[in-house]
C-alpha cells in the first residue's frame, strides 16, 4: 500500500469515500464519523478537510454515488424490458427495482434521506441533476399515459408516485406495513392501479 504521502488528492477522496461506505454498510449510519474514517486510511482527521469542506460535503458525495449506483441499476432494470412493452409495465419495473436497491444497500439508502445538513447549506448541483435523473425515469412513462398532461401536472405525479414507493419501502425495510400477509409487490401493485387509471383518465 502507498504511503500516506504518496496518495494524491483524488485518491484521498477515493480512500475516504470508500471507508465511508465500509463504515455505513457494517455499523450504520450514527456510526458515520471524519475520525473514524480517518482510521480507517491512516490519516488525521484534519487531512480529510484539505478534500471535503466538512463532513456534510463529504455526505453529499457518499450520496452522489449510491445515487449513480441507483439511477445505474433502475437503467439496467429497464433496459431489460421486453420490446414493445407498456408504461405501466416500466413504471411497475422501476418501481421494484427501486425496493430492490433500498433492501440490497439499506444504509446507504438510509443516508441519503436520514442525514440532515444546517439550512444554510445548499445541496450542490450535481446531487440535484442525479435526483432529477431518478425522477426523469418516472416522467417518461407517465407522459406516454397522458400525453397532453401539462409539465407541472407531470411533475406533480412523478413526486406523488415516488412519495407512495419511497414509503413503501421505507415501511418494507423497518417490518411496518402492518398488513397481514402484505407483501411489497402487492402494496406496489396496488398503488400503480389505482393511480394510474386516474392518471390515465383524469390527468
Amino acid at each position: 500500500m502507498a504511503r500516506r504521502n504518496d496518495h494524491s488528492r483524488e485518491e484521498l477522496k477515493e480512500l475516504a469515500l470508500n471507508a465511508g461506505e465500509r463504515i455505513i454498510d457494517e455499523q450504520g449510519i450514527h456510526a458515520l464519523s471524519a475520525r473514524k474514517i480517518a482510521q480507517h486510511i491512516g490519516y488525521s482527521a484534519g487531512t480529510l478537510y484539505l478534500v471535503f469542506t466538512n463532513l456534510d460535503d463529504l455526505c453529499w458525495h457518499i450520496n452522489g454515488r449510491t445515487m449513480a449506483k441507483l439511477n445505474q441499476q433502475l437503467s439496467s432494470h429497464v433496459a431489460r424490458l421486453a420490446i414493445p412493452h407498456s408504461p405501466t409495465e416500466e413504471l411497475r419495473t422501476i418501481a421494484m427495482a427501486y425496493l430492490e436497491f433500498s433492501a440490497q444497500w439499506p444504509n446507504r439508502w438510509a443516508l441519503m434521506f436520514e442525514h440532515h445538513t444546517p439550512d444554510t447549506m445548499s445541496c450542490p448541483d450535481w446531487l440535484t441533476d442525479a435526483v432529477n435523473r431518478l425522477f426523469a425515469f418516472v416522467q417518461q412513462p407517465l407522459r406516454q399515459l397522458a400525453p397532453d398532461a401539462d409539465d407541472a401536472a407531470v411533475q406533480l405525479a412523478v413526486r406523488s408516485l415516488w412519495c407512495g414507493v419511497h414509503g413503501i419501502a421505507a415501511l418494507n425495510s423497518r417490518g411496518k406495513l402492518f398488513l397481514t400477509g402484505a407483501q411489497s409487490d402487492v402494496l406496489i401493485d396496488d398503488l400503480l392501479m389505482r393511480y394510474l387509471t386516474h392518471w390515465s383518465t383524469g390527468a
